[in-house]
């Protein structure tokens, strides 16, 4: 027997089956030395940043940072793509102040290329850079660096000739990780997928009118099957991300009259292998085979059906 209507909890934003990350030292639960915490944080972000495998691990160490897939993307994107251009170094990190849960500090780095030449007589020039970053104690108890209101300047005015002539390196990306001043907001990106799938769920169901109400594709084939019905073949995916809904293919082959609980049978959501990505405030946005689409949290999404 299903429980209806399902009791509203909060999701766990560390639950490792629904991934809304808090970072590395949200587990923390009392204070650390700063003089400890801080410098281990900038050390963390910064390889995280060269290592460049994905832009939810250095957002970790960036304060009130918008969770989610906005802007951030493509500036990360364009970074994996650049990785050669130059990586930073750590050289120190010196606290200038601390004022109560807010700490002005001062990191020291080199900016090194993997593209200069091996040949030293070529070698671009190595130089340290210095740069004021400002930290936060957050509620999770945990030292991140705080964005700048606005984007810092990346070149000097005079004399910027190679990439290691580069500034306020850990700023820009604090301040393009904290997709603060992204287009659409969290509301506006919900109401965008939305139509996609409720476009999707329309099609379907068109689909399935001319086939005797059966699911006639298999899983591999479902954009085919459905091209015919749609406007626009860009409504398979996610307009903001990119990325191209799931789709539940246990449905493949069955017949309408089979689904039993279509108001809880899963169509398409966002995500993949039967893994919605709770990235709106913790939670996922899903398509049910009776027509509808709404938001659901990780405690709601136990109970959506996938199998039958």
């Amino acid at each position: 027997m299903r429980c209806l209507p399902l009791v509203l909890a909060l999701g766990l934003l560390v639950n490792t089956s629904f991934a809304q990350p808090t970072g590395p030292d949200a587990n923390q639960t009392s204070p650390q030395s700063p003089e400890q915490k801080i410098p281990t944080a900038i050390n963390n972000f910064v390889s995280s940043l060269n290592t460049g495998r994905d832009f939810n691990i250095p957002q970790y160490y960036v304060y009130h940072a918008r969770r989610g897939y906005y802007s951030a993307v493509d500036w990360f994107k364009t970074r994996q793509r650049q990785q050669g251009m130059g990586k930073i170094e750590v050289v120190s990190t010196n606290i200038d102040k601390i004022d109560g849960p807010n700490a002005t500090v001062t990191v020291t780095y080199k900016i090194k290329s993997s593209l200069a030449p091996v040949d030293p007589k070529n070698q671009l020039p190595e130089k340290s850079t210095k740069e004021t970053v400002r930290f936060r104690f957050n509620e999770s108890k945990a030292w991140q660096i705080v964005p700048p209101n606005e984007k810092p300047e990346i070149w000097p005015k005079e004399g910027a000739t190679y990439v290691t002539d580069r500034i306020n390196f850990i700023n820009e990306a604090a301040y393009e990780l904290a997709q603060l001043d992204w287009k659409y907001s969290p509301e506006e990106n919900v109401k965008l997928s939305t139509e996609r799938l409720k476009a999707l769920n329309l099609a379907t169901l068109q689909f399935r009118q001319d086939y005797n109400e059966v699911y006639a594709f298999a899983p591999q084939h479902m954009q085919d099957a459905l091209s015919p019905y749609m406007a626009d073949r860009k409504a398979f995916s996610n307009p903001i991300t990119g990325e191209a809904y799931g789709f539940n293919g246990y449905l493949c082959g069955k017949s309408s009259d089979s689904i039993r609980q279509p108001e809880w049978t899963v169509l398409f959501y966002e995500g993949q292998d039967q893994k919605p990505i709770f990235r709106y405030d913790g939670k996922a946005l899903i398509a049910y085979v009776d027509g509808h689409v709404k938001l659901v949290t990780p405690a709601e999404a136990d109970d959506l059906i996938w199998k039958f």
